[in-house]
């Protein structure tokens, strides 16, 4: 009976993730125009990610009827700022991380929430905005906990600092 206990307590310790859910953060977030979609993560779903720039993020939901919709933003990023990447090249970029440890808080992500990761993406097809400033943008509201860097400059240390 004891051990069960402590079992179970470790077993959801390993799920523990600090996360930051800031209301005056998220109302810092001024970009406007985005329209985001989004797939389960996974090796079926490449085809549906589009060949274009934009920024993407990975949630964690669990998506099911019996529950209200919610989910953790946990990682953000970009593609196809000072080059000809596509959201649907990155996605298969993060399918290849899942399998490989190059990036360790990455493929922490990608597998211990295995079957619950979504790509969320927003397409910007105008290449006179600036991915880099939507994507500090949503860094600095959201402050996801797998993002090591990127925060804009007067904002970084303050995330950083938070995590620890």
């Amino acid at each position: 009976m004891t051990l069960d206990l402590v079992r179970r307590i470790d077993t959801l310790r390993n799920y523990k993730k600090s996360f930051i859910l800031s209301p005056a953060q998220w109302k810092s977030f001024k970009v406007k125009g985005l329209e985001w979609e989004s797939v389960q993560f996974g090796d079926n779903e490449k085809s549906n990610v589009p060949d274009e720039r934009g920024v993407y993020c990975f949630m964690i939901e669990h998506r099911d009827s019996s529950f209200p919709s919610h989910g953790y933003m946990a990682y953000v990023g970009l593609v196809g700022h000072n080059n000809n990447r596509t959201l649907r090249l990155r996605y298969a970029d993060y399918l290849r991380d899942q399998k490989r440890a190059k990036r360790v808080h990455i493929y922490e992500l990608l597998n211990k929430w295995k079957g619950s990761i979504y790509f969320h993406y927003a397409p910007v097809k105008d290449k006179r905005r600036s991915l880099k400033k939507i994507e500090t943008a949503l860094l600095d509201a959201i402050v996801p906990p797998y993002n090591k860097k990127d925060f804009s400059a007067s904002f970084g240390s303050v995330a950083r600092e938070a995590f620890t």
